[in-house]
């Protein structure tokens, strides 16, 4: 993993539309009286699936699913067939340099979804990326169009933790200075897996960035 840096962040983090936060819990589509706290508990379903995700931070920027833009450096301890990206999704690589000079775009091969990055020469046959310089990529990666599917955990997620009313029900315990600690039943049945439930982290699955 390179050193990221924010370039252009996410306009929106959300995955969801006022419209679709509304309909997730059972409000019509023109009912703005909940749009406030609706979008607070968005933008904490889209941060958890972030988090979940394993979504590489750039500097301080909240981590998030969506479109943006960043810059990752290297220096590489031996040469490699292919640069793995921190960020996944990755839909144009808008920049590259090695040692301060800048490569061709034509002559990288971006497999986006997995965020692998490999280098050919002129004859068109793979090379490495070598070791010892400085290695700059700047690349494009996230949703600019969220998937149905992504769409359809934070949806299920939403509804849950707006089921708790006022209280969060994925939270096990709660730790208050000077008075004490609170212990949470976890709803009868609910199987978690880092951190969600089960049925929804199986189908986040796909979105995961693999630890390497």
């Amino acid at each position: 993993m390179g050193i990221l840096t924010m370039i252009t962040p996410a306009p929106d983090l959300g995955l969801l539309s006022v419209a679709e936060l509304r309909a997730a819990v059972g409000l019509a589509v023109d009912d703005d009286s909940r749009d406030a706290d609706l979008t607070v508990l968005g933008l904490e379903v889209a941060g958890r699936i972030a988090s979940f995700c394993g979504v590489a931070p750039a500097g301080n920027a909240p981590t998030t699913l969506r479109e943006e833009v960043v810059e990752e450096v290297w220096r590489l301890g031996r040469p490699v067939a292919s640069l793995v990206l921190s960020r996944r999704f990755v839909s144009a690589v808008e920049s590259a340099t090695v040692g301060g000079v800048s490569a061709d775009t034509d002559l990288l091969e971006l497999d986006g979804p997995a965020g692998l990055l490999s280098r050919l020469d002129s004859g068109d046959r793979y090379c490495r990326w070598p070791c010892g310089v400085k290695l700059t990529v700047r690349y494009r990666a996230g949703f600019s169009t969220v998937p149905d599917d992504l769409k359809a955990a934070g949806k299920d997620l939403l509804r849950l933790m707006d089921s708790g009313a006022g209280r969060d029900p994925l939270l096990r315990a709660r730790q208050v200075d000077g008075v004490g600690r609170d212990e949470f039943q976890i709803a009868s049945g609910m199987v978690m897996d880092g951190g969600l439930p089960k049925d929804i982290a199986d189908r986040l699955s796909r979105f995961a960035t693999v630890a390497i």
